[in-house]
């Protein structure tokens, strides 16, 4: 399982409601888990992280040279990648 960074325009994801806790833990400690992604046709599908994204996209609109503008994915696209069970459930 190799970590990569990429730009959050680069990552298709449902934008969704988060809490408070989640945004302030994203301003405090910055991302610690990487979002998990497929990758079809050179687009980065989110699997496990809309909530972390749409609040990171928000964190950005207001600051956009925050570092969390370089997003940690993970790209799990075969067999050997861990299920869902895996999930950060924040």
């Amino acid at each position: 399982m190799k970590i990569q960074t990429c730009a959050i325009l680069d990552i298709d994801f449902k934008p969704c409601s988060y809490s408070d806790s989640l945004r302030e833990s994203l301003l405090r400690m910055g991302q610690g888990f990487p979002i998990r992604v497929k990758l079809t046709d050179g687009v980065y599908h989110c699997i496990d992280g809309h909530k972390r994204l749409s609040a990171i996209s928000d964190i950005l609109k207001k600051a956009p040279d925050h570092t969390l503008k370089n997003i940690k994915i993970v790209v799990v696209n075969n067999a050997r990648t861990p299920s869902g069970t895996a999930k950060n459930h924040h």
